[in-house]
């Protein structure tokens, strides 16, 4: 079974509270020897297991939607999975089904003012706007047969379940710094 050193929500919390004060966070595309070399030994068919995310950022259903915001912005991240107690993947939240819940709940109206209706659409628990049992992969899938379930549905990711845990994740962004680095070191 393949290992990952996924955190959960309440891991992530304290982290990202320790964390939060630094405002500036560096992105940068990761160029180390050991992906140099892990990429010169991919043979013709690449598996998603040599790509993937494997520690991937978890929330448990009951959390709410403030701490999913606060998570995506301070990890740069879209996707988030949602799993049970047991790490097994229920559902996976985007970007887009965050902004989308928001819309809704603002354009529902209600009483109270802007402030007070972003505030109360914030306690919202994630369990109602995730998208439930999302297309997943394993970690031996091929690459291409995952690049192509992305482009042909238009997702930005796939959760990587194996059997029934949640390994790791792998993004839109997971393929083009692999393209960078390959066209970087190898092009």
């Amino acid at each position: 079974m393949a290992e990952t050193t996924g955190l959960a929500a309440k891991e992530v919390e304290a982290i990202m509270m320790s964390s939060m004060s630094s405002e500036s966070v560096e992105m940068g595309v990761e160029t180390s020897k050991e992906n140099r070399k892990q990429m010169k030994s991919w043979s013709g068919s690449p598996r998603v297991r040599e790509l993937m995310t494997r520690e991937v950022f978890a929330l448990y259903e009951d959390d709410t939607i403030k701490f999913l915001s606060d998570l995506m912005k301070w990890q740069r991240i879209r996707h988030v999975p949602v799993v049970d107690q047991n790490n097994h993947l229920v559902g996976l939240v985007s970007h887009r089904g965050l902004l989308e819940a928001l819309a809704t709940s603002l354009s529902a109206g209600g009483e109270g003012s802007l402030d007070g209706q972003i505030s109360q659409s914030r306690e919202i628990a994630i369990e109602e706007i995730m998208q439930r049992d999302p297309l997943t992969v394993g970690p031996d899938t091929l690459l291409a047969e995952a690049a192509e379930i992305m482009f042909t549905r238009k997702f930005g990711c796939l959760p990587v379940v194996e059997q029934g845990n949640l390994v790791g994740i792998i993004t839109e962004a997971d393929f083009v710094r692999s393209f960078y680095q390959w066209e970087v070191y190898f092009g």
